[in-house]
Formats: structure tokens, sequence, C-alpha cells
């Protein structure tokens, strides 16, 4: 969360969804009442769902989803001070995690934040190349394209011969 400067109340909710808020059940159903509760609040909302599989979680309506095209996971980002417009940031395996912006008071320029760098970052201090074994299937349907294009990946990456 981001507070405003006097510390009383959320400028702005981040929320990196989890397998649990896109999974039909309780997990999710918390999920979507604190979406609205933000939603309801004077607080903007940034969701990152770097997802493949689950139900449609985000503020956005799935049909806007639909649109954009080919994707396998999307950010949107909900405004407090525009509630009728989402932004939002498809993502698809091939590319960079995208730079968005995130919205602070209404007065105040967005700043930037990196996905990519964050995630690199994240992936890199947790060492999760030592517990992933990239040469088992990935656990989600990917069509021909995309599994060529992961096939290289790993391998140019070293991680699979």
């Amino acid at each position: 969360d981001i507070i405003d400067r006097a510390g009383e109340r959320i400028v702005t909710a981040i929320e990196l969804l989890s397998p649990i808020n896109k999974a039909r059940g309780e997990g999710r159903a918390r999920y979507l009442d604190k979406q609205q509760n933000v939603l309801r609040g004077r607080a903007s909302l940034v969701e990152i769902d770097l997802l493949k599989g689950g139900e449609h979680t985000l503020v956005v309506p799935s049909t806007s989803l639909a649109r954009l095209g080919s994707h396998h996971s999307a950010i949107c980002v909900w405004r407090a001070a525009l509630p009728l417009n989402c932004e939002i940031y498809a993502v698809r395996m091939q590319r960079r995690l995208p730079r968005i912006r995130i919205p602070l008071q209404p007065d105040d320029a967005d700043i930037v934040l990196d996905i990519q760098t964050v995630f690199s970052h994240c992936y890199d201090a947790a060492r999760y190349d030592l517990d992933i074994d990239y040469r088992s299937s990935p656990g989600i349907p990917l069509d021909t394209e995309d599994t060529a294009w992961l096939t290289a990946h790993l391998r140019a990456e070293g991680l699979i011969s």
C-alpha cells in the first residue's frame, strides 16, 4: 500500500494476484471483497496478474481483456480520480514485463514501476533457479508457438540442454 504523507489513508493499493485469488472458493471471495472495499474508498488500485490460469479476477471486465488480442496475463490500473477508466497492460511471455504508471494523489505525478526489474530482483535474490526444474512441463497449457519460444529461451539461458 502507498500511504499519504500524513500516514492516515491508503492512496494506492498494489495487489500481486496469487493462485488462491483466482481459484474458486474462500480465497477468491476474500480478494474480491478487498477489491470492492478499495473501489468504494478513495484509493486507486493496481492489480498485477502474471498467472496464465484461473478465474478472471481483475477489476477490468473480461470483455476489455479480450480486445487486447493474444496475451498470457494482464496488469490493471484503476484510478480513484478516473473511476470509469482502467489502464490495461497486456503481458506476453515472449516480451519483457512492462513498466507501469502508479497513480498517487490526484495532484501528484505518477511514478513508474518497472515490473521486470522487480521480478528479476526477487527471482535472483530468492534463488528460484535452484528450486525450479525447467526440464519439467510448466503446468499450464501453451500453444505450439509459446512452447517453441519457451524451449529456445530456456536453452539460451542454459536452464535446459
